[in-house]
């Protein structure tokens, strides 16, 4: 397959004000139709488990795995078969010689450059582009911007200026569970890493990103993520705690106008949807995206927002927002139908 035939998945969430503009009146809005509205929402969630737990069941049978370990191991050896981008990355690093090139950073320089109105929308005429990135470490965000940087805006001098925001690998108190110890761009950039007060760079504590004060953003991202690997039916519950956090944080120092990205799982359970209606508030676009290069074996998601309306809606749920994007979101989980494909076919991968 040529690297052109893979496209990034994108589809748009309607705005709440559009939504409201439609609706004839908000009698329905009530808790017993919110709860039919989150059960069907869990039917998605439930559709999509069920195909990755097929699988899985599917590459216990074949390589009679009974300990997990293994049957981790082979399902990610598995869908990275399978996967249609998974010779994109090494074919980067043996033609391209650059910092952090994981999965991470193509995950995002594809993004930049199927949707550049990230940069592209920002007024630089008067500014230095500026960007924040949250749950950042090890660095594969700031090293895949720079590099997109340098070969679509050579015409400017002067390069982004970053800040980044993560767990502290120097700290005691940090869970070595947590903490990412690729530690060389902390290392080289100390002034460009956030701690907060405490110098934890726990993102839930109050005060983390205090040393920004008075800094705001044309550009914030958040990539975090737990780890769910014993428990990867309940992703997107156990990282609910983180995402609020990370969205909350973009809100709170991105500029009027500016842009963010975010990293969800699944989209279904009231937690992340909750963050989406309230994105839809406070954003002028935005849109959930499956890059190429990210593994239909996992759940995740990027929620791109767009136009910064400089105020965060809070975080709660209506029912003409869930009616009016249940197709949406059901488009957007679209992206993992390939699990159907690679169960179909996993009697021919060899032992």
């Amino acid at each position: 397959m040529e690297l052109e035939e893979i496209l990034l998945e994108r589809s748009s969430l309607k705005r709440k004000t559009l939504i409201a503009n439609e609706m004839e009146s908000d009698f329905s809005n009530t808790p017993e139709r919110l709860a039919e509205l989150y059960g069907e929402y869990a039917k998605l969630r439930a559709d999509l488990l069920e195909q990755q737990t097929q699988l899985s069941k599917y590459i216990q049978v074949k390589y009679k795995s009974g300990c997990s370990g293994l049957e981790i191991t082979k399902w990610h050896e598995t869908t990275t078969q399978m996967h249609p981008a998974s010779e994109v990355l090494n074919d980067l690093r043996n033609r391209v010689k650059g910092p952090l090139m994981t999965q991470a950073w193509l995950k995002f320089y594809e993004i930049l450059s199927n949707i550049p109105e990230l940069i592209l929308s920002v007024d630089l005429t008067a500014d230095r582009f500026t960007t924040l990135h949250l749950c950042e470490a090890p660095g594969a965000f700031i090293s895949a911007l720079m590099s997109y940087w340098a070969n679509e805006h050579s015409e400017r001098t002067d390069f982004p200026d970053w800040y980044a925001a993560t767990l502290n690998p120097h700290h005691e108190e940090s869970d070595p569970g947590a903490v990412i110890r690729v530690d060389t761009l902390i290392l080289e950039f100390p002034d460009r890493w956030v701690f907060g007060t405490d110098n934890t760079g726990n993102i839930f504590n109050f005060g983390s990103l205090a040393s920004l004060k008075g800094k705001q953003f044309h550009l914030v991202t958040a990539d975090g993520g737990v780890d769910c690997s014993a428990d990867p039916e309940f992703q997107e519950q156990n990282s609910a705690d983180l995402k609020a956090a990370e969205y909350k944080g973009i809100c709170y120092k991105l500029k009027p106008k500016g842009n963010a990205l975010l990293k969800l799982f699944c989209c279904c359970h009231e937690s992340t949807l909750k963050i989406l209606e309230s994105a839809a508030s406070s954003f002028r676009k935005v849109e959930l995206v499956k890059p190429a290069s990210s593994k239909a074996g996992n759940s995740e998601l990027y929620l791109v927002m767009m136009g910064y309306f400089g105020r965060m809606a809070p975080l709660e749920n209506t029912v003409g927002f869930l009616e009016n994007n249940f197709s949406t979101i059901s488009q957007g989980l679209k992206a993992f139908d390939c699990l159907k494909c690679i169960t179909s076919h996993i009697a021919q991968i060899p032992n």
